[in-house]
């Protein structure tokens, strides 16, 4: 009869041979890490690549296949897997589809379509779980309670292997590789959902979405900035449109005051593409580098502690500020969306910016929103569009509870805003 490890390493023997990645394999004759469900992945008819293969290996005599059976069930609910199969140390058994019994079986099929990188954020989350959580567990009581999810995302990236393709490998599933986009999508999902309310690293993704979207279909290449770019969202947007586009000659960078999330930043997008890169800075007492795109989510609100020189003057508003050393660092024919509170548009603390604009840009568009950062503020929010060229007509408008469809392409808004920019 074979030991435990030597039918786990017949499993994982078969399984690679028939085409299938495995998860988590053991590395030694050690007991310890051995599992006695192991999933094969692979392609599936959709080109994605997920597990799809799980087995149950059963030595014990005095366990009922039954046992095995709902073990695998719930291999199934947890994680998606299509074929199940049980391996008794000598012989392999198929379970039935609805999970109702078992029939004689030579092992999972050889597989058609070869496991390649996966973009699967639900698998990606799932991989990444028992890391984060053993790491956040170790460090638990060395660091505040809000330390500790991002350093856990930082431990496991500082241990990941990047490949040939700029695909991920994790050091608890080196045979994975692992969409570099995806998996700090997962990363950033984990962080917000340990963190709650206090979780302001990242913009959500809709919101991410819609403001790009405000850009029409313009050309994304040249240099982008985001002067309050937190862990890098509007960047890898940025560089992943630009990239679908087909474009190369880009450069995008950031400016966050809080080294913190300066270094969790860098390390995040280093994953993604070597271009993106953020530099520690307070935006708001210095110039920002000319660019030709910008699309950023200044915090709301901020009071500065001393007055800052303007073109048009001085202030100490954040959200006025903001606006107008963005708009100051556009190229020529540079385009800028802002995501703001409506505050500067009708106060008088507004009023020399809103004639600095009208004088010097073309405001493309000024469009009312719902309170689309919850979770962050209860603000209903403004977008601004800007585009340095001589003045022109601003389209001006509220939006519903369709706001991200209209802004998508076929929608009316994007079809208006295209035609603007163009």
């Amino acid at each position: 009869m074979l030991s435990e490890y030597e039918a786990t390493m017949h499993v994982v023997l078969l399984l690679k041979e028939r085409g299938y990645t495995v998860e988590n394999a053991p590395e030694s004759s050690s007991r310890k890490g051995v599992r006695s469900d192991l999933l094969g992945w692979g392609a599936d008819a959709h080109y994605v690549t997920r597990p799809l293969v799980a087995v149950e290996i059963k030595l014990n005599a005095r366990s009922s296949l039954s046992d095995s059976v709902k073990q695998l069930k719930s291999v199934s609910d947890r994680v998606g897997t299509r074929d199940h199969f049980i391996f008794d140390g000598q012989s392999w058994f198929a379970v039935d589809p609805n999970f109702l019994g078992v029939e004689p079986s030579d092992g999972p099929a050889i597989l058609q379509r070869q496991s390649d990188v996966i973009f699967d954020r639900t698998s990606v989350s799932r991989l990444i779980s028992k890391p984060l959580f053993e790491a956040a567990d170790r460090l638990r009581g060395q660091l505040p309670a809000h330390s500790l999810a991002p350093q856990a995302v930082e431990e496991l990236l500082q241990s990941a292997r990047i490949g040939d393709r700029g695909e991920v490998y994790l050091r608890d599933t080196p045979n994975l590789g692992i969409d570099a986009l995806t998996l700090i999508m997962a990363c950033t999902d984990y962080i917000e959902k340990m963190l709650g309310r206090y979780a302001t690293y990242t913009t959500p993704l809709p919101v991410t979405s819609f403001l790009f979207n405000l850009l029409g279909s313009s050309r994304l290449e040249g240099q982008f900035i985001d002067p309050f770019s937190g862990t890098g969202s509007m960047m890898r947007e940025f560089v992943t449109r630009s990239r679908r586009q087909g474009f190369n000659n880009f450069t995008a960078q950031g400016q966050e005051i809080n080294r913190e999330i300066v270094e969790f930043s860098n390390l995040l997008n280093r994953f993604l593409d070597p271009s993106i890169s953020t530099a520690q800075t307070d935006t708001f007492s210095r110039q920002i580098p000319a660019c030709d795109f910008s699309v950023s989510v200044p915090p709301f609100g901020l009071r500065l502690n001393e007055f800052i020189s303007l073109p048009f003057g001085q202030t100490k508003s954040g959200d006025v500020a903001a606006i107008a050393r963005i708009a100051s660092s556009l190229n020529p024919g540079g385009v800028c969306v802002v995501l703001t509170p409506p505050s500067w548009t009708w106060n008088r603390e507004g009023s020399q910016l809103r004639e600095w604009l009208h004088n010097n840009f073309h405001v493309v568009a000024l469009l009312s929103l719902p309170p689309i950062l919850k979770g962050i503020t209860s603000i209903p929010p403004i977008a601004l569009v800007l585009k340095n060229s001589a003045p022109g007509e601003t389209i001006v408008g509220t939006l519903g509870d369709d706001w991200l469809s209209q802004s998508e392409p076929g929608g009316e808004l994007f079809q208006l805003l295209d035609s603007a920019l163009a």
